[in-house]
């Protein structure tokens, strides 16, 4: 097994070990805790802690803190005509990932209105035209938006990383 990318969705940055010794990235593990608590290379169960923290505290697991907030503001250099984001569930946004950025792009250059994409372990829905992400299986939804860097609201994270600010 490749340890440097995720082998759900290929992306090669932030690989969060398990309690096993494959590594993936916050979004599809979370996306396993979500669905089968296990590995998704080796099946693995995790640990109840384990799920805890990789729900609800990552950066317990992997220290990305300052990274993160590094990484947010390589955003806004890296995506000069702006970022794509989604609301968290209290206040505040999150910044999508980075292959998630570039489909939005693609889809967007290609004149789509929408598409599906993994996210989480779950299927969703990007539509650009009402400007939604629809989870598939429950058709909950989140309103998404392009934002410049100051908005009226905090920046959380970046798909499920949290910032330290």
């Amino acid at each position: 097994m490749n340890i440097d990318h995720c082998n759900v969705c290929m992306n090669d940055r932030y690989l969060y070990p398990l309690e096993c010794p494959h590594k993936f990235c916050l979004e599809c593990i979370k996306g396993c805790c979500i669905r089968t608590g296990a590995c998704p290379y080796c099946r693995q169960k995790f640990s109840d802690d384990y799920i805890q923290n990789i729900m609800f505290q990552p950066e317990k697991i992997l220290n990305l803190g300052s990274t993160i907030d590094d990484q947010v503001k390589d955003y806004f250099i890296r995506y000069p005509e702006g970022v794509y984001a989604y609301d968290g569930r209290a206040n505040g946004c999150w910044l999508f990932s980075d292959h998630i950025q570039q489909e939005i792009k693609t889809a967007i250059e290609n004149a789509m209105d929408s598409f599906d994409a993994l996210i989480c372990g779950q299927m969703v829905t990007i539509d650009l035209k009402k400007m939604v992400q629809i989870t598939q299986s429950t058709n909950a939804f989140r309103r998404i938006r392009k934002i410049g860097e100051i908005i009226d609201e905090p920046i959380k994270g970046i798909a499920g990383m949290a910032c330290n600010h």
